[in-house]
């Protein structure tokens, strides 16, 4: 008796490859997914908060406007984000905000990092003046770690 297998044998190897092939693609949506949420929960706000540390070490009185501007859309956005009686058309009543949207935020975390340093950078500009904030971005202008002391000082009216 003579089996020939090479029907099934071929048919098994094609399904073998889409098998492998299945996989690739599941693999690669999976890590450009992956990727997309990397970008946007770490690497983003990472970003932002290295410019406006960078921002902070060039001006540091641009903390004191970042402050206030983030002053400024926290109370718009509060005073928008009270609750409200919806009826629905079956005469219930629901509470919720005005806005049924969500607003894609930062994560807490990284948000509370970026306020640390608004807030540092507030306190380093409050704490030393004008004069002083002028001395201390000549100092973090450049990027050797070194404290030049003999600056020459400038006089400033208050």
């Amino acid at each position: 008796f003579i089996f020939d297998l090479t029907s099934s044998v071929k048919w098994e190897a094609a399904m073998g490859i889409m098998q492998t092939v299945l996989v690739v693609i599941v693999l690669a949506i999976g890590a450009l997914l992956f990727s997309r949420d990397v970008d946007q929960l770490v690497l983003l706000p990472i970003e932002r908060m290295i410019g406006k540390v960078n921002r902070i070490r060039f001006d540091p009185l641009y903390a004191i406007r970042l402050s206030e501007a983030d002053n400024n859309t926290k109370s718009n956005t509060k005073a928008t984000d009270r609750p409200k009686v919806v009826r629905k058309a079956n005469g219930k009543r629901r509470f919720g905000t005005r806005d049924s949207k969500p607003k894609h935020t930062a994560t807490l975390e990284t948000k509370m990092l970026e306020n640390t340093i608004i807030k540092l950078g507030s306190l380093l500009a409050l704490g030393f003046g004008e004069a002083g904030v002028r001395i201390i971005a000549e100092n973090l202008d450049d990027d050797s770690a070194q404290v030049r002391a003999k600056i020459p000082g400038s006089k400033v009216e208050a």
